[in-house]
């Protein structure tokens, strides 16, 4: 059975071949500190939202929410030379990377991703003031000033803002030649690597729909003194079901992986291989299938590990569908009989089986056309590895 592997999620999500780092190439931090880490040097309250862990990350869900409806970031970092010569550290962009997990982990709370971020700099010859905001209003005109490319939400980072941690236009515009308020969120790196990270998804939530709440302890805070600046903290993580809801919504965030996936995961299974196997008799265990696993030993965990599949990416198994540990022999008599070439072809024959979308049924590859193989009676387009 074909399942989606890293390399397959990495190619259409992130266009990316050939051997990957999951760092630069899979979560796309490309900086990296003097001693090496990715995240630089953090402090005792640091901690990452998805594990409470300073740096305890899951690759499984960053490829679960990206492979789903997720966003891409464009990074501007203001008045920075590749030397590290300009007005941005090494520090700073391992601050930057930091707050940027930390949002991933909020977002993924309700099943949204950041799929791919783009660094680009605005260099000190052109920056001018703006690495130092004044307000809003100056924050507007550095998104008028400049844009990153089509398809992401532009996150400017600079070194202060003197009237608020951040600041973006509610239901930000896709397009980024709009001089109807802010074309971006602009955010600034003077806080620690939590709190940034907060104010990050913060803002970014701003761009996806999200007004500021009642909530201290939600990432769009409380507007307490009615300033229009939402009070958050370090521990304004929250995210609710309405919230995630609105913010897919906006036109920004895409699921054009989740459907690609999707399209080419078998019967019963989530995209990474986790499937539902229906017992003889009644009941289920959901397993991971690997080269140790098959339907003889599937009550061995040691051979078939337990694992929970994803809610982002997947195909469930139909009423008459065929999945694994589910034949024709047990499918509902209200799913018809078998259709000629797939097994039989009367009435008195075991009951019919059905593909997603109308898809061609099969009972081997032999019946499928040219690049497609079968799988559980439905012919499925080969993943490229």
């Amino acid at each position: 059975m074909a399942t989606l592997s890293v390399r397959d999620v990495a190619r259409r999500c992130l266009g990316r071949t050939g051997n990957l780092s999951v760092d630069s190439d899979l979560y796309g931090y490309v900086f990296r500190d003097t001693d090496g880490s990715v995240f630089g040097t953090l402090s005792s309250s640091d901690t990452l939202p998805g594990s409470g862990e300073p740096t305890t990350r899951s690759l499984r869900r960053h490829l679960e929410t990206i492979s789903g409806p997720a966003v891409d970031l464009v990074v501007i970092l203001v008045a920075h030379e590749d030397d590290f010569s300009g007005r941005v550290s090494r520090d700073d962009v391992t601050k930057a990377q930091y707050a940027l997990q930390v949002t991933r982990d909020i977002y993924a709370q309700r099943g949204i991703g950041v799929r791919r971020i783009v660094w680009q700099r605005i260099p000190v010859a052109q920056a001018g003031g703006y690495a130092d905001i004044k307000d809003r209003g100056e924050a507007q005109d550095l998104t008028d000033d400049f844009s990153g490319p089509d398809g992401g939400v532009d996150l400017f980072l600079v070194q202060t803002i003197g009237d608020a941690g951040g600041w973006s236009n509610v239901d930000g515009p896709c397009d980024k030649t709009s001089k109807f308020d802010l074309s971006g969120a602009v955010l600034e790196l003077s806080g620690g690597r939590r709190i940034t990270g907060v104010l990050a998804a913060h803002e970014v939530a701003h761009y996806l729909k999200l007004e500021h709440g009642n909530d201290p302890t939600n990432l769009m805070g409380a507007d307490t003194n009615g300033d229009g600046i939402g009070e958050v903290n370090s521990n304004s993580t929250g995210l609710t079901a309405a919230q995630g809801a609105s913010m897919r919504s906006h036109c920004a965030v895409s699921d054009a992986c989740h459907d690609f996936c999707a399209a080419r995961t078998p019967n019963g299974c989530d995209c990474f291989g986790c499937c539902t196997v229906h017992l003889d008799g009644a009941g289920s265990v959901v397993v991971r299938i690997g080269e140790t696993c098959s339907l003889e030993n599937v009550g061995d965990p040691a051979l078939c590990p337990r694992c929970t599949p994803s809610t982002a990416c997947g195909n469930p198994c139909g009423e008459c569908e065929l999945c694994p540990g589910k034949g024709v022999e047990d499918l509902p008599e209200s799913c018809g009989s078998v259709p000629s070439g797939a097994g039989g072809g009367g009435s008195d024959e075991p009951p019919a089986y059905s593909c997603d979308a109308g898809g061609e049924t099969c009972g081997s590859s032999s019946d499928c056309s040219a690049g497609e193989y079968c799988s559980l009676g439905c012919c499925l387009a080969f993943v490229i590895r």
